[in-house]
């Protein structure tokens, strides 16, 4: 799956395709600490490369989505709303100069990915049982019970509005999105990604449950 942003006009494009045949080729890797937490690594093993066939699943006339926009900005001060505003006003100068990313030398960045200064990651929250409230202090909770994962959260911003009550089964399934960054690796970034959620959990299953619906 591909995604970027285009424009047309004034007009902020989000574009979205796919690329079936590709010659790179990823694995999914499991480390031996058992805790479930698997990454992906390109493959060194060589492949054909057949014909590429890639083909448009749609095209919106609006803005990326916080999936872009955030890693865009935090990861390369890159910011795409901002962008829009100076390409709806035509001003060209300041469009310029805003679209040119921090970028790190090759080899020299923690990021390892193709400039990037750290590995960062836009996580969601997902809604993992029945009858799930959200408290109003629901970061807050969070932070307190795992504090060590404080200094890697770059923005945190939930989905629903506090106190509300669903059912897993319902339009939503997820109730935030945290953004973390790690200067470490990248599977430093999924472990404590994997530490946020669990914290999540615990945060959740202590102000949810079936007898709030009774």
């Amino acid at each position: 799956m591909c995604r970027a942003t285009g424009h047309a006009g004034s007009k902020t494009m989000a574009v979205v395709g796919r690329n079936p045949n590709q010659s790179l080729r990823w694995i999914s890797t499991t480390a031996a600490a058992g805790d479930g937490i698997s990454q992906s690594a390109r493959s060194t093993a060589s492949y054909p490369a057949p014909q590429s066939d890639p083909f448009l699943i749609e095209v919106n006339v609006r803005p990326p989505g916080t999936g872009g926009t955030w890693s865009t900005l935090y990861t390369y001060g890159v910011d795409l709303g901002a962008l829009q505003l100076l390409r709806a006003v035509n001003d060209r100068d300041r469009f310029r100069a805003l679209s040119s990313p921090s970028l790190f030398p090759g080899g020299h960045h923690p990021g390892d990915g193709g400039g990037a200064q750290y590995w960062n990651a836009h996580c969601m929250i997902p809604v993992h049982r029945d009858w799930v409230r959200v408290p109003g202090d629901f970061f807050e909770q969070v932070y307190e019970a795992i504090p060590k994962i404080v200094p890697h959260v770059s923005r945190a911003e939930l989905s629903v509005a506090p106190g509300t009550l669903f059912s897993s089964a319902g339009e939503v399934p997820w109730i935030g999105y945290p953004l973390m960054h790690s200067r470490v690796s990248q599977r430093h970034l999924l472990e404590m990604h994997a530490r946020f959620a669990g914290g999540c959990r615990v945060v959740l299953d202590a102000t949810s449950g079936d007898d709030l619906v009774s």
